[in-house]
């Protein structure tokens, strides 16, 4: 038996435990585990669920999402065991939040929706918190839902959950709450581009996090901000805000958050063009995510890696990052598959202690019968909880009306089972599903106002009906007397019910179940199917919604790959030359900025070649521009070929080229120089009018510098160009390195 003494003294603990819960995690890990063994001690549960419920919450805002599953779970065991309803809700949200971490936006919508359900009980049901009510909950998984829209690219839903989460959160009073709501409804404005609006947003919910200590979210604001000061292009303060967002102690704040901190203000110095210090904040992104198992936020930064190396040519770098990005790819996919068997294994869990609960009562002779009644109670229950359970688990439309059919059939005898959807634009129920004695076949549609129609009539009252004698009692339903005669299934009715499926005042539809027999359905079945039919409502409307949402999800992905594909043909259209077909002057500034610093940063030799093509104009005078073109192209086709692959080589304008050359000597690019130029003499393109060979020949300048801070790269450019100028004077078809003078 538990002492009250000693539940009074670890209910400090506990009370301690939630006052300081969003200062520190790994305070409130440490304390919730010397909670949990003390509740152990004595066998004092619901302190056990609570302990459970706030580690595995604080495991989720550090990151550990896997161990908070863990917690999560064992809290809704016991929470479920006791009926303590409000444990029961919270347990299920973060259990949401921990999918919705991991990427799985379905099952984390399945979870807040069955937090919902079980929250509309709570007024009439066992909790620990005196401040539980409905609507403090509903605040919760509006945000929640809000954040699986946000994360599917639909705003105006994420909108509108976000707005119904402030809406609560101000009637109750939950000031603190109340700034994650601004938060959200701050980042929305930004993403619709109102700039002033979310910035005065963002502001307030700063100051009320702020006030109450409550810092979890603000992060988050100081980041969209920070977004915010970038697009009105005032750097400063947006640097400022980057630096308030990474200046938040992880103790206090979702590690989730830095790491998308990190993300965009990489994000923001490659914009400005510091890539040396976006490559660094990447660094740090990867490793938090990496400490923390955040499997979607290292799969994001590896794609941001092997796409910021691809722009800066660092091939090698690029390549590595994009074997991580698929590697943890498919690690990620492992562990939303494993998550799923481990709540499989909860529940199995939860099943066996049910069942040990149900033995103690029976070995009792003097509740014996009673005992026998209510394992029959149960048992309908149990049935119904595991149909609800089934149907409710997946999206998939038809495979929920065949569960539906199959299951009734085990505890009532029916002939037939029918489910029609109401399409409300039409004002038309279809029957989307109808078996008659193991077939599937067609029925008519039914208008919603039609006088022959029972189905119509219950979805008009929504209202279940019931009819024990069809011949006798239909004509309370349907003003037709030739009804009986219209019927077109093939088996005679005799008895039957309906169900409407409704969904917060949201006609979906109809399900009814039939039989041959007169008086089919006793009171329990009716009392089953009435249940049933709730279940049915939900899975129903989830389907739909899914199917809707995956539409929606699938044109929207392949607009974005359109557009991307689009994006790359521009970019490779903006950097490469039409005619040869290697990067234009565009590409080779932006590629000699970058080599430029990167010499400079590691002290080491960057080297040019400048070259052209002797007596071009010549050529073009006495061929034409149409064979002039086809000898550059040529060129730039033989020196791409040649080249390896670490060196840049781009046409610089009209019949000029250039070479980059990272790391190596002015000896051993004009080592190469020569090859270059004997490769081109090797071409035997004919050149009648060069007064050097009757052949083309190319005449090459180089140049080789140490970058520092005396020296610009128009002057290194200079420097090639006056080489170049150097063994044109010598005669041409040759190579000169600069001298200083």
């Amino acid at each position: 038996m538990v002492n009250m003494d000693d539940t009074t003294s670890i209910d400090k603990i506990l009370w301690k435990l939630d006052k300081f819960k969003y200062e520190n995690c790994i305070n409130t890990i440490e304390l919730g585990e010397k909670a949990y063994e003390l509740c152990k001690k004595i066998n004092y549960t619901t302190g056990m669920a609570v302990s459970l419920l706030r580690i595995g919450e604080a495991l989720t805002n550090i990151g550990n999402y896997e161990k908070s599953l863990v917690f999560l779970f064992k809290s809704l065991s016991i929470s479920q065991k006791e009926s303590i309803c409000d444990i029961q809700v919270l347990s299920l949200i973060y259990i949401g939040n921990n999918l919705l971490n991991f990427g799985d936006y379905e099952k984390s919508f399945n979870f807040y929706n069955n937090a919902e359900k079980i929250a509309l009980k709570i007024n009439v049901n066992k909790n620990y918190y005196s401040y539980s009510t409905y609507k403090f909950y509903l605040a919760k998984t509006s945000t929640n839902i809000g954040e699986i829209y946000k994360s599917l690219g639909d705003y105006e839903n994420a909108f509108i959950f976000y707005n119904k989460a402030e809406t609560f959160n101000k009637k109750l009073n939950y000031i603190s709450t109340l700034g994650i709501s601004l938060c959200n409804l701050g980042e929305m404005n930004y993403i619709k581009g109102h700039y002033e609006k979310a910035l005065t947003l963002l502001n307030k919910s700063i100051e009320l996090m702020n006030s109450f200590n409550y810092k979890l979210a603000l992060p988050e604001a100081y980041r969209i901000s920070a977004l915010i000061y970038e697009r009105k292009e005032d750097f400063k303060r947006a640097n400022q805000y980057f630096c308030k967002a990474l200046d938040v102690d992880l103790k206090e704040t979702y590690i989730y958050y830095k790491a998308t901190v990190l993300l965009d203000y990489s994000n923001y110095l490659k914009n400005r063009g510091n890539i040396n210090s976006a490559l660094d904040k990447l660094e740090i992104a990867f490793n938090i995510s990496i400490k923390n198992n955040i499997l979607v936020k290292t799969i994001e930064i590896c794609k941001r890696f092997f796409k910021l190396y691809e722009e800066i040519g660092d091939i090698k770098n690029s390549y590595k990052y994009y074997k991580l990005y698929f590697q943890y790819q498919e690690k990620f996919e492992k562990t939303i598959h494993a998550q799923r068997l481990n709540s499989i294994t909860a529940k199995i869990k939860l099943q066996e202690l049910q069942r040990e609960k149900l033995n103690i009562m029976e070995k009792s002779e003097n509740f014996r019968k009673k005992s026998e009644k209510l394992m029959e109670n149960l048992k309908n229950i149990s049935i119904i909880s595991e149909l609800g359970q089934r149907i409710t688990s997946t999206l998939n439309l038809d495979e929920i009306l065949d569960i539906l059919c199959n299951s009734v059939r085990t505890f009532v005898d029916i002939s037939t089972f029918g489910i029609a959807l109401y399409d409300e634009d039409n004002g038309l129920l279809k029957y989307n599903y109808y078996n008659e004695d193991n077939k599937i076949i067609g029925m008519a549609d039914a208008s919603i106002d039609s006088k022959s129609s029972i189905a119509a009539y219950c979805l008009r009252n929504k209202h279940f009906v019931v009819i024990n004698d069809i011949q006798n009692e239909y004509s309370k339903y349907v003003d037709d007397s030739n009804y009986l005669h219209n019927y077109t299934g093939r088996i005679i009715i005799n008895s039957a019910v309906y169900f409407a499926l409704i969904i917060d005042n949201n006609l979906l539809g109809v399900m009814t179940a039939q039989s041959t027999e007169i008086g089919a359905f006793k009171t329990i079945h009716i009392e089953m199917l009435k249940a049933l039919s709730a279940y049915a409502s939900i899975a129903v409307n989830n389907a739909i919604k899914s199917t809707s949402l995956k539409i929606e999800i699938d044109y929207r992905k392949k607009i974005q790959q359109e557009l991307e594909e689009l994006n790359n043909k521009l970019l490779y259209i903006s950097e490469n030359d039409s005619l040869t077909g290697i990067p234009n002057r565009r590409k080779f500034d932006s590629v000699m900025n970058i080599q430029w610093d990167l010499a400079k940063k590691n002290k080491h030799n960057l080297s040019l070649i400048l070259l052209d093509v002797d007596c071009f104009k010549q050529y073009n005078d006495n061929y034409g521009h149409v064979e002039g073109d086809n000898c550059l192209a040529a060129i730039g086709s033989a020196l791409s070929n040649y080249i390896d692959k670490k060196y840049i080589v781009a046409r610089y304008g009209g019949d000029e080229f250039v070479i980059i050359f990272p790391n190596i000597s002015l000896n051993n690019v004009l080592k190469l120089g020569e090859k270059f130029r004997t490769e081109i003499e090797n071409l035997h393109l004919k050149h009648e009018f060069s007064n050097i060979k009757n052949i083309v020949t190319i005449t090459l300048g180089a140049a080789s510098v140490i970058p520092n801070d005396n020296i610009t790269i128009n002057e290194f450019i200079r420097q090639a160009d006056t080489a170049l100028y150097a063994a044109k004077e010598r005669g041409r078809n040759q190579i000169a390195g600069y001298v200083p003078k």
